[in-house]
């Protein structure tokens, strides 16, 4: 357990002689822990945009892990789920060595301490674009950054009710940064491998709870580019299809939902109105 973690008691025999040797550990480790956290942001400007020069471009990458589908709104054509967005990306202002802070290689820090990616929802459908809750984030020694917020979205989706009840729904969710074109933040698919913008599981559904009126089908993530100024006109890329790159792009991770309604009116009864 690194020094500046949370102390916490551990193992079943001597568990006092631990509890105590614990104790004085993380006690010891707090001096060198709010130390390196006033070496970090004291001068730190979060507004700029971490890279060495203005014309790098900083990767980020990005997973989403659905917790829940809470509702699919056939009639006003909205998807509503509960996810954490993980985001992660490298800031050389805030690497250090953990021999000079105690063995310190890790610290949390509150999100809106330091720079961060806007990422928002593009094709949302209720005002709230961006994460509402800042998180704390996670600082390891050689600057990678980790931030795992939680949000729930409600976002827009075409609804093709041709075969209802018993229909196939096709829900894509468009995420891209706000502020910042392709040149300046590469945005990238955690599992995404080189040579590729597609893959195909693209979304976290390990700890998905199940509904009982939609399965899941497939969650491919697609990474594209769109006009910037323009997103939403934007048509959404065809699978494999090659971008151009001469001129300024909003790169955009589309996570798409394939899903598969569950049950049905069976007989000779009539459906009961909606």
């Amino acid at each position: 357990m690194p020094c500046g973690a949370n102390c916490q008691q551990r193992g079943n025999g001597g568990r006092n002689v631990a509890a105590k040797w614990q104790a004085t550990r993380c006690s010891t480790a707090n001096p060198d822990a709010k130390r390196l956290y006033d070496d970090l942001l004291s001068n730190y400007n979060k507004l700029v945009r971490p890279v060495v020069n203005v014309t790098d471009a900083l990767t980020v990458r990005i997973k989403l892990k659905l917790s829940q589908l809470i509702d699919v709104n056939l009639k006003n054509q909205i998807m509503t789920t509960n996810l954490w967005v993980e985001q992660s990306w490298y800031d050389y202002k805030l690497k250090w060595e953990p021999k000079e802070y105690g063995g310190v290689e890790m610290l949390h820090v509150p999100s809106d301490h330091i720079w961060r990616p806007d990422i928002v929802l593009y094709n949302n459908a209720d005002g709230n674009f961006e994460v509402t809750l800042a998180t704390k984030a996670t600082l390891n020694y050689t600057g990678r950054v980790e931030w795992r917020p939680p949000a729930i979205y409600k976002s827009s989706c075409e609804i093709d009710v041709e075969y209802f009840p018993f229909d196939e729904q096709t829900c894509v969710m468009k995420f891209g940064s706000w502020t910042y074109d392709g040149f300046q933040v590469d945005l990238r698919h955690i599992d995404e491998l080189n040579g590729t913008n597609v893959v195909e599981v693209g979304v976290d559904l390990s700890e998905f709870y199940t509904s009982v009126e939609w399965d899941i089908l497939e969650v491919p993530a697609v990474r594209s580019r769109m006009p910037t100024g323009h997103p939403q006109q934007q048509q959404q890329p065809r699978r494999g299809e090659e971008e151009a790159d001469d001129d300024d792009k909003l790169l955009m991770m589309s996570c798409k939902c394939k899903l598969l309604k569950l049950g049905g009116c069976v007989g000779v009864w009539a459906c009961p109105p909606f």
